[in-house]
This record gives structure tokens, sequence and C-alpha cells, in this order.
């Protein structure tokens, strides 16, 4: 039994380290990795198993495709054009790896293009095919012709015969699927085991709260539409006005870095915010301790995990209806959830929590209560991963 995981490639976040570039999103993953799912279930069903990784064959290659690019800065559309041709050499590197291995299974991780030439292999080659959405793939608020084609390639793949299983990140995800048409019992939501050391009740995280100046914490790749950094700068200048003292942390780095940067400085809020760039994984627990709580003001969400990451930490939450933060948001008991997008409401619970302890302690020990729902995972990934590759096995 051969069993091939194709997963997104960081070769190129690795490459951009190299040449001193800022890097896309930020590291924390406090889950089982999708990769480690995929080892122990390979183990156990006695599989072989062969991860494709979506990048250039070597760093070397894709450090010279990054410096061209930077060569072509000059030019923002040609860099953009530049971009995409990488990416899509990228994709049509998967080919001969998928050719030489000949797999029977195959699960992707999608949404959108990232799916397509895995799934034409699958139709002509025969083999099973298995897309793992771990991303919302609606991206209601992007228009244009990439938004739409993005959304109809998706759909074409999930709703063919070639794709009878589909495993789900968030139950947002699957709810999206259904309202493709598509059966609810053609996907299934799978479940991440987290580690102990990630886990930390009240009485450990509150006393570092309590110094300073009150601290709401933000940590996602730098990105103004998708993360909402432009509502997040509309409701700070709420907060600050209430709480002059302040601070919103920024941990994450991205694209629109200056341009988040230049909106801190318009809107005179220097003195409030703090971007503090990408954090190491055994950093942003010490982080999340010391917040008082956590913003989520994106436009979509396939789960936002470092929401979960940070209920696990304690701490309550203030997010959009964005998504798959309902599957561990539940308003007014561990944070409140706030209807898309109104900003005045999101201050006005920001500055709840603020200046109300009692209500930031109590939704501390309900995020306390939520955390421990996920200390048994329902359905581990490697566990579905077993599922489907006993079926093959069957068949």
């Amino acid at each position: 039994m051969r069993f091939a995981l194709i997963k997104p490639g960081n070769c190129i976040r690795e490459a951009r380290l190299s040449l001193h570039l800022p890097v896309e999103g930020y590291l924390y993953d406090s889950g089982e990795s999708v990769t480690g799912a995929a080892i122990k279930a390979s183990q156990a069903a006695g599989a072989r198993l062969h991860v494709i990784s979506r990048a250039l064959q070597n760093a070397e290659e894709t450090i010279a495709g990054m410096r061209f690019i930077e060569i072509l800065a000059f030019a923002p559309s040609i860099s953009l054009l530049a971009q995409r041709f990488l990416k899509f050499w990228a994709e049509l590197r998967i080919l001969p790896r998928l050719s030489a291995f000949q797999p029977h299974l195959m699960v992707c991780i999608g949404p959108g293009y990232l799916l397509l030439i895995p799934w034409l292999y699958a139709i002509i080659s025969g083999s099973t095919f298995v897309p793992l959405m771990v991303d919302s793939f609606s991206i209601t608020y992007k228009k244009g012709f990439a938004a739409r084609l993005h959304h109809a390639i998706t759909r074409l793949v999930l709703r063919s015969a070639k794709t009878q299983r589909i495993l789900s990140y968030s139950h947002y995800i699957k709810s999206e699927i259904e309202q493709e048409g598509i059966s609810k019992e053609k996907t299934l939501v799978f479940s991440q085991v987290y580690e102990d050391r990630f886990f930390c009740p009240p009485s450990e995280s509150e006393p570092s709260r309590t110094v300073s100046s009150p601290k709401i914490l933000f940590v996602g790749r730098l990105d103004l539409q998708q993360k909402g950094l432009d509502f997040l700068i509309e409701i700070a200048r709420s907060v600050v006005s209430a709480h002059p003292e302040v601070v919103f942390e920024i941990i994450g780095e991205g694209s629109d870095r200056q341009a988040l940067e230049d909106l801190i400085s318009q809107n005179h809020l220097q003195a409030n915010f703090q971007i503090l760039g990408y954090r190491p994984q055994d950093q942003l627990l010490t982080h999340m301790q010391a917040a008082h709580l956590m913003v989520i003001p994106s436009r979509h969400e396939g789960l936002a995990k470092v929401g979960l990451e940070a209920v696990f930490a304690s701490l309550p939450l203030v997010a959009f209806d964005c998504g798959g933060v309902r599957d561990y948001l539940r308003d007014q008991h561990n944070g409140f959830l706030i209807p898309r997008f109104d900003t005045v409401l999101f201050a006005r619970r920001v500055n709840d929590l603020l200046e109300d302890a009692s209500l930031r302690q109590t939704m501390q020990q309900n995020a306390w209560q939520v955390a421990n729902e996920f200390r048994q995972p329902q359905y581990p990934l490697a566990d579905a991963f077993l599922d489907l590759l006993t079926q093959q096995t069957g068949s």
C-alpha cells in the first residue's frame, strides 16, 4: 500500500529567511502535525508513505527564484507574475514525483487550485483522492476573477465522483461544503491531538495578567484583508479612547506589515501598538499568559487555530463570527462572538473585559472548561488516515 500526502511546502518561507526577507505568517503548532498523523497511520497499516511538499526541488532553487522576484520588485506587476509562476512551477513538479511513486491513496491539503493537479492525476491514474480542507473556500470578502476561479475549482473537485471522501478541519468548513450541495455523509471532521504542555489553567496564568498596562494580543499573518487588521485599527481607536494605557501586542509577519505600520501612524496609535514580528512556538504561550484577552478580527477563518490555542491558555477571546471560531468560542461564555463586522460592538466587548476583572476571571475559568473538551479528541487525524488506508486494503 502506497500513501501520498501532498501538502504546502515551506521552502519559500525558508528561502525568505535566508535572504532576511519578511516571512509570511508565524510558526505556532501545538497540535500533532498532519505529517505526524500520516506517519502514525502508515506505520499502523504497514503502508509506505511519501510526503510531497509543494515547493521547488531544493532550497537553493527556491532562493534563486526569490532573488529573481526581489530584483523585479521595482515593477510590482512583474514581480507578482513571477511569484505566481514560481507557485505554478512548484505545482507541476508534483507530477513526476506522483508518477514515480504511484500511490494507491492520495490525501491533498486544499482548498482551491492546490487540489487541481493532484485531482487530475488521480483521475488518470485511478488512485483514490481525498481532499483535506484546512481553510474556508468561499472567501466571500474577495471579489474578482481569481476569487471566483478559486471557488469554482474547489467546488468542481469536491463535487466530482472521484472525490468520495472529504476531511475537514472544522465544522464550519463542513457546513460550507454542505451548502455547495454536497452530501454531509461525504465529509468527516477530524480532531487534532494536543500536547499537555500547551494547556495552562487560570490559576497559573492570572498573576502575570495583573501587572503593567492592559495587554490585548493578536497572533497571525499580517494580511490587512483576510485577518481584518484594518478593522483592528478601527477597534483600537475606540478602545484607546477609553483606556489610553492599553497595548495591542501583534505577533506575526506578512506582506502587509508596512501597510499596518502606516495605519497605526496615521491614527496616532504608535504608543499603543507593539509589532513583535515572528515568535517561535515556545515563546507564544508566555505572551498568551501575559495578555488580558485575544482578538480575532478576521474576515474569514477555516478554524483560526491560534484562537483555540488561546483557549488552552485560559485566555478570553473577542472575535468576529467569521467561520471556524464557533468550534471553540461560546458567546458570553469564554468570550464574545461578534456579528460580522460590527466594530463598534467589538470595541465595546473588549472594553467590558478590560474593565471587569470578575467577568474576565469567569471567562478564563470557562475557557479552561472548553479547553478540556479538546484533550480527548473525538476523531484524531491519524485515525482518519488509518481508516482510509484500511478501506483501501479492503478494496
